[in-house]
């Protein structure tokens, strides 16, 4: 799984500005509309946009999008693994290291 590079994308809740982000779907290479990113900085959810010229974007989720977030073992597990992390890094190895043990 190789990091997906997309420099200046900004978390629509806290601005930060993250440049690499790791695909957790070892099908995909890179985030799909609608896939979601967990901001490093402020640990909240963000959803991959991408519009008709192929511009790639984070967007806030929907209320429907955060309900089904907020119940999705999955997301829980990586929200979880990116609080306990100290590096974005040690997070996805974490969060691999419990998809594993499923």
């Amino acid at each position: 799984m190789q990091p997906y590079q997309a420099p200046g994308l900004r978390c629509p809740h806290c601005e930060a500005v993250h440049e690499v982000h790791t695909v957790l779907d070892a099908t995909r290479e890179a985030p799909q509309p609608g896939s979601l990113s967990i901001c490093w900085k402020c640990r909240d959810i963000a959803v991959f946009a991408i519009n008709a010229f192929g511009l790639v974007w984070l967007r806030k989720p929907s209320d429907a999008e955060q309900r089904m977030f907020d119940g999705h073992p999955q997301v829980r597990a990586a929200l979880r693994s990116t609080i306990d992390a100290h590096t974005p890094v040690e997070a996805v190895r974490a969060h691999r290291r419990e998809r594993r043990r499923r």
